[in-house]
């Protein structure tokens, strides 16, 4: 199990947290296309679909589904797609029925990490394609202003029951996000300003990408102002963020 520890000031986060890189067992070799336009694979898929959802009691409203093999016979590896939730991979253990689950962002991450040739599956499903449309609604209920157009998965706490994943934003600037096992958000995410103002540093948004982002903010507030440093001051309620900001040669704001 690799440990990804993103180290925040206490007053920003109570909880590290430990990755845990599940990654089924490729029922053919690694990285392998699923059999797509396989009738029957499809078929198996959406007829076991509603039986692992429920033994495996996955917060999946099932829109399609594929059955993308088995290993040796210990165990069926499916893979779904769900109605505004990130597409799972699933292995069903043969001997016990037992279902285990990772969604597809997970797997994506898992897979970008492993050596070449050795990262196993990743969600194939057309609904599957767009890893990052699958989180924005519930993004959305954080209130924290954010177009995503990247997205990464960090980690998970069973103790806190939250899975973390660090989101970079269209507009700028990011967040690292912690997203209960229940799929609503329950705290705003961490804005990646935050971060850095607490010694640590987002990696999809580095500093030299929240640099650029601050000073075009700063431009909508003065179009003269050159940044010659910022500082991070807090955000409210409504995923507003407060930056203040010292100007070359002239009174920053």
């Amino acid at each position: 199990m690799k440990r990804l520890v993103f180290a925040l000031a206490a007053a920003l986060l109570a909880s590290a947290v430990t990755g845990s890189a599940y990654a089924a067992q490729p029922p053919a070799k690694a990285g392998e296309a699923p059999k797509a336009a396989d009738p029957k694979a499809l078929e198996k898929g959406k007829t076991d679909a509603p039986g692992l959802v429920t033994a495996g009691n996955l917060k999946c409203t099932v829109v399609n589904a594929i059955w993308r093999g088995q290993d040796k016979g210990k165990y069926d590896v499916y893979e779904l797609a769900c109605q505004d939730a990130p597409g799972l991979m699933v292995k069903k253990i043969t001997k016990t029925g037992a279902v285990e689950s990772f969604n597809c962002i997970k797997a994506k991450t898992a897979f970008d990490a492993a050596p070449a040739g050795k990262g196993g599956l990743v969600c194939e499903l057309p609904e599957n394609a767009n890893l990052t449309a699958s989180l924005q609604g519930t993004f959305n209920k954080t209130k924290a202003k954010c177009s995503i157009n990247q997205i990464t998965y960090l980690g998970t706490s069973d103790s806190a029951q939250v899975d973390r994943y660090e989101v970079s934003c269209g507009e700028g600037g990011g967040y690292i996000w912690d997203l209960p096992f229940s799929g609503e958000p329950t705290k705003a995410p961490i804005s990646c300003l935050a971060a850095q103002s607490a010694g640590a540093q987002c990696k999809l948004t580095p500093k030299a990408s929240l640099d650029a982002y601050v000073a075009g903010l700063a431009k909508q507030g003065d179009a003269s102002c050159a940044v010659a440093n910022s500082r991070w001051v807090g955000s409210d309620n409504s995923g507003n963020e407060y930056i203040e900001v010292a100007c070359n040669g002239k009174p920053g704001f």
